[in-house]
This record gives structure tokens, sequence and C-alpha cells, in this order.
């Protein structure tokens, strides 16, 4: 009766097998993680037993009539075509039947069980596995079967019952010792897995899968080490069980990627791309594997072997051509970019029928690098051969907005939109944000603060992504213009708080403190009211008490900065200490409480010039010059051109009894910030004057001779 169902179940399978298809690569997260692994590689094992690739074992049973195996035979198949539809409810109910008719086969539970758990009915499916164990009481499948359903089933503590028991009943066996080792592994048991694996090994040294496994979890305690010496020998006694694994099954190629990330653990490169190489030739249609290996390729500089290797992958996967020279172009390092150009160059010259996306890289790649002249050859070419493509067209109107033809900008952006009706292109960031920026500049601000509007209701990155670009190397719009957008945007979302923000920062930027503080404030009401946004934050706080401190109101801009502290990353949190120490210093108070607050911003960052200007001015307020130019010179050696420090080393000189030096350094100050209306009046006020201490005149008696 087996080999009737064996029949059929393997029509079923090669039948559902040729309905696979390679999904996309993309957003695929590669986790290097060791207990990633093993959960995966356990739960691997879980659903293979399930599915009944395991071998049951064969025992003697009562044989079933003609017409009662026919009518279990029917239940079957109409089960595995039920399975096939989709319909579940119908593929478990013929399951069952047949099982009723044959309860003795044991080939019928795994199936019946996996649509039990798929339907979610986990009791069933429990139920099933101790029917199944009842009939074949033992025997090592069913136990093991019952325990990987009670791991899916989250029932941890009767899966680690029986997970024993299989290894107790059964010690000779591999498999029931692998089983414990793998669930032990999967519940943070590690050492308990080595145990079983390490006697296991000491019994049969020539299973693949016990030395994999075992070498993996050595590696995976090289990470509580804490020493270097013992960490590299833990993972090299790993490495040392992977590789004599695969000596005796080199033909798996989930293996050699495990050795690869081993080796990586030890930074050796060399073995990490061999390993991966091997993983790729033994199994070429792995896109997972296929990336890695190009992630070391790209890494390496190896641009001519990735770039082949782009080649081979279309065809061994049979994916999208586009999608890898898409993922190429993201992941080189720009200085590379140009290699990739000139592969797509010569790509498109050889091939009449390059993929209008090969034309939208390059000239995009071109774009990146500046080179404006050869992306306007490139798309200006493409665009005779793909007319109607309305990705090129964005690029081409991106092209302009770089050229600064910005009516033709906009131009090409009206004609996608009214040409593509519909598509919601504010769901698509660089459109909308190109399209934005042609608007601008053709004085179209308020069509442009309409679809920041649209967009940004969609996806409030798109907000986000337009404050990027208008603080990158190549700003499209001025700070005045994005202010004006962003006025307009408030009005046509007066309860949404990232406006208020956005505003905040930039009006600060523009020293105009008074609008900044109110949209502040604005913001700090929206947010606390629950709004939906993540800046309410401690880098808010410290920019928002900065703004006070500029307008004035030095005890609220305290209790900001406070909240700075307490909610602020590192950074933010050193410079909070910083500005309330140095706002504290100026003020001539809470000196104790400066010095203690800029010492724990020098433990985060010891090197800071501003830190220690600060430091050395609370020395100068205390009145121990001599600690305060010490620490006032330690911030001009970081920071040449900030004419605070000049001023304030002048400060201590004179404070020091040396006016001579004191005017030395204030002419240095005045000399880099010529403009410092405020700075000029500050040295002009001092006790003494330039003319106090002229310079030597140059006589000839102190003029050295000259060869």
């Amino acid at each position: 009766m087996s080999d009737l169902w064996n029949t059929e179940r393997s029509r079923y399978l090669q039948y559902s097998m040729n309905r696979v298809s390679v999904d996309s690569f993309k957003g695929v997260v590669v986790d290097t993680s060791r207990k990633a692994w093993i959960r995966r590689v356990f739960q691997l094992g879980v659903l293979l037993c399930i599915a009944g690739c395991t071998s049951p074992t064969p025992d003697l049973k009562p044989q079933l009539s003609v017409n009662d195996q026919a009518e279990a035979l029917a239940h079957f198949s109409f089960a595995l075509l039920s399975e096939t539809s989709g319909t579940l409810d119908a593929a478990l109910d013929h399951f069952l039947k047949a099982i009723q008719i044959d309860p003795g086969e044991e080939e019928l539970y795994p199936p019946a069980i996996a649509s039990a758990l798929r339907l979610k009915r986990s009791e069933q499916a429990l139920d099933l596995c101790r029917e199944l164990q009842k009939k074949k009481p033992n025997t090592l499948y069913p136990i093991l079967l019952h325990a990987q359903v009670c791991v899916l089933t989250d029932h941890p503590k009767e899966a680690d019952i029986l997970f024993r028991k299989a290894a107790q009943d059964f010690p000779q066996t591999p498999e029931s010792q692998l089983a414990l080792a793998r669930f032990l592994a999967a519940q943070n048991k590690s050492e308990e897995a080595i145990t079983v694996l390490e006697r296991m090994a000491a019994q049969d040294n020539g299973n693949s899968e016990i030395l994999n496994l075992l070498g993996t979890l050595y590696i995976e305690r090289a990470r509580d080490l804490k020493d270097d010496a013992k960490i590299r020998t833990a993972v090299l006694k790993g490495i040392t069980l992977l590789e004599q694994a695969l000596d005796l099954a080199p033909d798996n190629p989930r293996q050699w990627q495990q050795l690869g990330y081993a080796y990586l653990a030890i930074q050796d490169f060399e073995k990490v791309k061999k390993a991966f190489e091997k993983a790729y030739a033994l199994d070429p249609g792995d896109v997972l594997i296929a990336r890695q290996l190009l992630d070391i390729y790209i890494q390496e500089g190896k641009i001519e072997a990735a770039l082949a290797m782009c080649d081979e992958l279309i065809r061994q996967t049979r994916t999208d051509p586009e999608l890898w020279t898409q993922y190429l172009s993201e992941k080189l390092p720009k200085d590379k970019r140009s290699e990739l150009a000139s592969y797509l160059q010569n790509y498109i010259t050889d091939h009449s029928d390059a993929p209008v996306l090969y034309h939208i890289q390059l000239g995009s790649i071109y774009l990146d690098l500046n080179r404006i002249e050869e992306a306007e050859n490139v798309l200006s070419a493409a665009a005779a051969a793909y007319p109607e493509d309305k990705r090129l067209q964005t690029i081409t109107g991106y092209l302009r907005v770089r050229q600064e033809r910005y009516e033709e900008a906009y131009t090409v952006f009206s004609d996608v939109l009214q040409n593509t009706p519909d598509v919601d292109w504010t769901h698509a960031p660089f459109f909308t944000l190109s399209l934005i920026t042609a608007a601008q500049k053709t004085g179209r601000t308020e069509e442009a603060a309409n679809v920041l509007d649209l967009a940004s209701k969609n996806d409030l990155a798109v907000l986000a992504g337009y404050m990027q670009m208008l603080f990158s190397d190549r700003p499209p719009v001025s700070t005045q213009e994005a202010i004006a957008l962003l006025k307009q945007l408030q009005q046509l979302q007066p309860d949404t708080a990232e406006p208020f923000y956005y505003l905040t920062i930039l009006q600060a930027d523009q020293k105009n403190y008074d609008d900044a503080l109110l949209n502040a404030r604005q913001f700090e009401t929206l947010a606390s009211n629950g709004g939906p946004t993540n800046l309410l934050n401690g880098f808010f706080y410290y920019q928002y008490a900065i703004i006070l401190e500029r307008t004035g109101q030095l005890e609220e801009a305290e209790t900001q900065f406070r909240k700075a502290i307490d909610q602020g990353t590192p950074t933010t949190v050193a410079s909070a200490q910083n500005y309330i120490a140095y706002m504290w210093a100026e003020r001539g108070e809470k000196l104790d409480m400066g010095l203690e607050l800029v010492q724990q911003a020098l433990n985060i960052d010891p090197d800071n010039a501003a830190f220690i200007d600060t430091l050395g001015w609370i020395y100068y307020m205390k009145g121990d010059y001599a600690k305060a130019l010490a620490q006032l010179k330690k911030a001009s050696e970081q920071i040449h051109d900030d004419p605070v420090i000049w001023e304030h080393i002048g400060d201590t000189y004179l404070k020091l009894g040396d006016p001579c030096a004191a005017i030395k350094h204030w002419k240095k100050a005045v000399d880099l910030s010529p403009e410092d209306t405020q700075l000029i009046e500050r040295i002009e006020q001092k006790s003494v004057k330039p003319d106090d201490c002229p310079e030597p005149a140059d006589t000839p008696a102190d003029t050295p001779n000259h060869p």
C-alpha cells in the first residue's frame, strides 16, 4: 500500500515543483547570524518531516481489501487535488477519511497534519501525532514528528520531553541525536546541544550533518568570549569541523555558504570568496548566494568579475536583467561607477535592443558623476528608441533640472502626469521631488505645495526626502524658496507636525529666531497631542533650547536642554551638555555644575574643540587662568579658524599679565571673522588697545643679513 501512496505523492510533488517560480531578489535581507541559521535549519527539518520526506518505518499491518485500498487511495488523491486548488478544508477532510479507512498507513499522517497546521487547527494536528505514536509505539519517526509539531504549535516543554525521549530510546541513531541538538540550539541551550553532538561525533565522525552543526555551535560560542585569542581559537575549531563536514558531503551549497560566513568571522576574505564561489557553482540559481558573491566582488573592487557575473545571473536565475544592473549600480562605490558606465555604454552600443533601464541607469550614473553632456547624449538617443517610456521621461526631466532648464523640466513632468492618468505618481518619490523642484523654480510655488501635500499624506518620508535634498551638496532650491513652500504646506496641513518642525530648522538656520520659536512651540503642541511623528526627540529639544537661548529666554532654554540630555542620542546629549555649560559660563553662574557637564560631554567626544573651549572658558571664569590657557590652546590646535577660541586665548593672556600676547590673539580672531561686528565691538571694549603694544620696528640693526 505504501508504494501506492508514494507514487501518487510523487506525482503531486512534481506538479508542485513545476509551479515554483524564481522570486525577485529585491529586498531580501541576508541574516548572517549563526543563531538565525540554526533556527532556519531546525525549521527546515520540521517542514521536511511533516511533508513526509523522512522514511517511515516498515512494519507488518493488516492488509486491506482491494475495495478499501481503492477507496483510501481515492480520498488521498482527492486530498492532494484539493490542496492544489487551495481548498484546505476539503483536503483535510479527505486525508482524515483515508486515515479512517487505513489507520495503520504511516504515510497518510504527515500531509494530514500539515493541512491541519495550515488551517491553524493545532490541537487536531497534535491529536493526529498522538494517534500515529500509538499506532507505532516503538519507532522513531512518530516521536520526532510529534516533537516537531509541538515546536510549530508553541508547546516547547512537550517538544523537549519528546526530543529527549527519542534520543534516549534510540541512542545509536544519528537522526534522534541531531533532532535533539537542533532543538536545544534553537532554544538557546547551545552548550547542551554541543554535549549531545560531541558524544555522537566520538561515536560516528563520518556524519557530515553532525560535524556541520557542531562546528556552527563552536563558532556561535565564540560570540560570548572576550579574549581575542580565545575567540579566534574557537572559530578555527568550528571551521575545522565545517571543512570536515564538506569533505564528507562536498555538494551541499548551504554548507559552503555557512563556511563562507565562518571565514568572514576571521577575516580570511580570500577563503570567504572561494567558499561562496563554490556554493554558487553548486547552485547558480540561488539568488541569495548570488547576491552574496556579487557583494564580495564589489567590495574587492573586482568590477569586471561583478559585471560578468550579472550576465550569468540573468541566464541562471531567469530574473529580470534590469534588476541586476540596478542592484549593481546601487551597490557600487561612487569611484567605481565609471566602470559600470563603460560596461553599459558598450552593451548599448553592441545591442540595439538593450533594455530601456540600461539607458536610464547609464544616464543616472552620468548625472551622479556630473557628466551632464554624456547624460544628455545617452538620454536623447534613448528617447528616440523609447519615446513613450515614462521612466525615461522622468530621468530626462531631472536632467533638465540639473541643467537649470526648469521650464522644460516642468513641461516634461506635466506631460508624464497627463499621459498616465491611471498612475498615482505621488507614490513615486523621485518623480514627485523632481516635479516639486521644477514647479518651484518656475514660480509655481502653490502647485509645488499641492503636490507635496498629496505626496506627504501618502508617505511622510517624501517630506523628509525634500529636506534631505535641500541639505545635499547640490540643493536644487534656496532655503528661502523652501521656507515659502513649507509655509504654504502649513496652510494645507495645519494639524500635521512635520511642516512646523522643518520650518523651525530652516528659520533658525536663517537666524530668524522669532518665527522659528513660534513654529517650534506649535510643533511641540501637535506632536505632544499624539501626532504621528518621531521627530519629538532629543535633537528637537536641543534645537528648541538654542532658539530660546538666542531669544533671551534662558530659564526655559535650560529646561529644554535638560530634555535633550534626557532623551537624546549620545551625540545630542554631549552637545546639549556643552551648550548649557557654556551658557552658564558666559553668565558666570553654576560653574561647578557646568564643569561637571562639559566633562561628561568630553567623555563622549574627547577631541571636540568646542567642548575643550568650554572647559577652558569655565576655568577662566573660575579664575584658574593657567588651566584655562592650556585647554584653550588645545582647542585652537583642533580647530584653527574659530575666532571665539582665539578671543578667549587673548582674554586669558591679558589675565596672565601679557597684554601683547592678548592683542596678538585678538587680532587673529578679527582676521578670521572681519565682518563679525559683535566680535569687533567686544575687542574694541577691551582694557588694552593695539597701540598699547606696538609691533617692533623693522630696522637695519635687527634685520639679519641675507647671503
